[in-house]
């Protein structure tokens, strides 16, 4: 079960917050990989997965985004181009064929700080999925 390559080819079909990536899919599951032609990548955004519950099959999964650049401007801008994708009611489940994402919402928490890692500002906004 993977929910974040689920969302990370839902949100790749997404031609607003792609012109926001400049084009190019830089979202990723767990970390930014570290051979040197992702060395300087601004923007781009990680998706960590957590289950929170699970039932009968059904799992609660909380998903973390980190959206990184050196903008922080920009972070706020894709932080609510992800929210207006991902916190709406939908008619159709998210799916690619294994993993169904029956529903999302936006969580409290979260919030815009200097990273220590990257040295980029660094925004942080997470969901909850039902999968």
């Amino acid at each position: 079960m993977s929910g974040t390559k689920v969302l990370i080819s839902y949100l790749k079909n997404d031609a607003e917050l792609m012109s926001m990536l400049y084009e190019q899919p830089y979202i990723f599951q767990l970390e930014k990989p570290n051979q040197p032609e992702y060395t300087d990548l601004d923007p781009f955004i990680v998706i960590l997965e957590k289950i929170v519950n699970s039932n009968n099959g059904v799992h609660d999964v909380q998903f973390e985004f980190r959206i990184v650049s050196a903008n922080s401007t920009a972070t706020l801008n894709i932080q609510q181009r992800l929210i207006e994708l991902l916190d709406k009611v939908r008619q159709e489940y998210l799916t690619d064929g294994e993993t169904v994402i029956r529903r999302i919402s936006l969580l409290n928490g979260g919030g815009t700080v200097k990273s220590p890692d990257y040295d980029k500002w660094e925004t942080i906004v997470f969901f909850l999925a039902k999968i």
